[in-house]
C-alpha cells in the first residue's frame, strides 16, 4: 500500500472508533464503506481486520460498563448467531466468482443501515421475547460472516427496548466483542488469510485504541439525533455509490 493510502485508512479508523463509542455500532459499516468505496482494500481482508480491530474499540469502550450489559439478551441474540456468522465466512471465502453481487448487497447494506441510524426506533414498553432476539441474532450473523457487520439489525431491536441508553450501548458493545471473537474463529478455520490483513490489524491498534479513548472523554457539541443524521447522510452516499458501482460492474 501506498502511503495516502495508509493515511487514508488511518483517517476512516478513527472516524469509524468515534462513531461508534457516540453511537453505539456503526464501526464496521463505516471504515468497510469507506475503503470499498475508495478502492483501499479487497473485502477479505478488510473484513478481518475489522473484527480485530473490533476487539480494540469494544474491550476499550466496555471497561467500566460491563454492568449495564443485558447478558439474557446477548446470550439469545449470540447463540442464533454463530451458523450465521458460519455462512457468512464460507461465501466470502467461495464465492469469489460473484464479487460484484457481494459488493452490491454491501451498498445496499449501508444504506439500509443509515436508516436506522437516522431515525431511532421507539422502545418497545415490553423487552422483546427471546425469540426475537434469537430470530436478529441469526441475521445479524450472516451480515457479520459476510462483512464484519454485526450491528445494524442488533442495534435496531436494542434501540426499542425500554432500557436506558448505557444499557443499550453496552450491550451492543458486548455483542460486538463476542461475535468479533467468533468471526475471528471462523475465519481462521475456514479462509485463507492474507498477511495484509495481519499488518493492517497491527498499523490500526493505536489508532482504534486512542480514537475510542478520545471518544469516551471528548463528545461532539451536537444532540444525538444530530449526530445519527450526520452518520446516516455519510453512510447514505456511501452505499447508493457502492450500490451503483457495482450495478455498472454486473451490467458490463
Amino acid at each position: 500500500m501506498a502511503f495516502v493510502d495508509w493515511s487514508l485508512i488511518f483517517v476512516i479508523l478513527a472516524a469509524a472508533a468515534a462513531i461508534q463509542t457516540w453511537v453505539g455500532f456503526g464501526f464496521g459499516l463505516v471504515f468497510l464503506g469507506g475503503c470499498t468505496l475508495l478502492g483501499l482494500s479487497d473485502l477479505k481482508t478488510l473484513t478481518l481486520a475489522i473484527s480485530l480491530l473490533s476487539l480494540t474499540n469494544t474491550t476499550t469502550a466496555l471497561k467500566g460498563m460491563t454492568h449495564h450489559v443485558q447478558w439474557r439478551s446477548l446470550f439469545w441474540c449470540l447463540s442464533a448467531a454463530v451458523p450465521g456468522i458460519a455462512a457468512g465466512v464460507w461465501l466470502l471465502e467461495h464465492a469469489q466468482a460473484y464479487s460484484a453481487y457481494i459488493q452490491l448487497t454491501l451498498g445496499v447494506a449501508l444504506a439500509v443501515s443509515s436508516l436506522i441510524i437516522a431515525f431511532k426506533p421507539h422502545a418497545s414498553p415490553q423487552p422483546s421475547h427471546d425469540a426475537t432476539f434469537a430470530a436478529t441474532g441469526a441475521l445479524a450473523g450472516v451480515m457479520g460472516g459476510l462483512f464484519s457487520t454485526f450491528g445494524p439489525p442488533a442495534a435496531f431491536l436494542m434501540y426499542r427496548q425500554p432500557l436506558s441508553l448505557d444499557a443499550i450501548r453496552s450491550t451492543l458493545q458486548a455483542m460486538f466483542f463476542t461475535s468479533s471473537i467468533l468471526r475471528v474463529t471462523l475465519a481462521l478455520a475456514l479462509q485463507s488469510i492474507s498477511p495484509e490483513s495481519w499488518w493492517l490489524w497491527l498499523a490500526g491498534l493505536p489508532v482504534v485504541w486512542l480514537s475510542t479513548l478520545a471518544a469516551k472523554r471528548y463528545r461532539l457539541p451536537l444532540a444525538d439525533a444530530q449526530l445519527r443524521r450526520m452518520v446516516f447522510v455519510g453512510l447514505l452516499l456511501i452505499g447508493v455509490s457502492i450500490t451503483l458501482s457495482s450495478l455498472k460492474t454486473i451490467a458490463f
